[in-house]
């Protein structure tokens, strides 16, 4: 078992032209051009998994404090609490489960800047089928769920055609994935913009994923979401 804390600071100043202020007042609040804020995060973290890159078994969890903002005089005061839990079930050595749920909430509960109401779109919290499009609102949840099958395991030796002996042998892992994902984006502010928040969204498909040299992974995914928009979706973690 691994449990991590992890304090960051931040420090924001952004700045837009006066065109984009005019055009939305709400872009930083009040017509404001600049934003300045002091950031302080905490994460907590317990991790109990099989192998991180590419998990089959075991859990993890996380919960992370974010505070924008401390002082009257800052541009931005919002407190947001995220939190995450992923479950993977190994039912023989070939088939597995993938479970991952996660949530986030805003505080206090008024319109915040436009520049900070990201919701679902970002990072690792998106629907399958959505990959285009952003759900932007204080807060969101979201369930992913994928099967995984085996159909390749095997370590190809390259001998001395490789000079570096690190990568003279090249392990290589693909798995079949049959994935579901749904997600909710609660904007009771700026949702009139936008016709993927404050409703489900619904996003499956299937794809391949490829695992070398343990920590690399490559997902080849054809996904489609619950409008009959459909699309094929390269992702890659390089390990570093």
């Amino acid at each position: 078992m691994f449990i991590t804390h992890t304090f960051t600071s931040e420090y924001n100043q952004n700045e837009v032209a006066d065109t984009i202020a005019q055009l939305n007042p709400n872009f930083f609040l009040n017509g404001r051009r600049k934003q300045r804020h002091l950031s302080l995060i905490y994460n907590f973290s317990v991790d109990r998994l099989d192998i991180r890159p590419y998990p089959l078994q075991g859990w993890r969890a996380t919960f992370e404090l974010r505070q924008n903002g401390f002082i009257p005089a800052e541009d931005l005061h919002l407190t947001r609490i995220y939190a995450e839990y992923d479950r993977y079930y190994k039912f023989t050595p070939k088939l597995s489960l993938a479970i991952v749920t996660a949530g986030r909430m805003s505080l206090p509960r008024r319109r915040p800047p436009y520049y900070n109401n990201q919701g679902l779109g970002y990072g690792n919290n998106f629907v399958r089928g959505y990959e285009y499009y952003v759900a932007d609102g204080l807060d969101f949840v979201i369930a992913k769920t994928s099967f995984h099958y085996e159909i390749l395991n095997r370590t190809f030796h390259f001998g001395k055609i490789i000079p570096v002996k690190a990568f003279q042998n090249f392990p290589l892992k693909v798995y079949l994935s049959l994935n579901n994902d749904v997600g909710y984006s609660n904007d009771p502010f700026y949702g009139e913009n936008n016709p993927f928040v404050n409703r489900t969204m619904y996003g499956y498909g299937v794809g391949i994923d490829v695992v070398a040299y343990y920590n690399k992974t490559a997902r080849l995914e054809w996904s489609r979401n619950d409008l009959g928009q459909s699309g094929f979706f390269l992702r890659i973690n390089t390990g570093f």
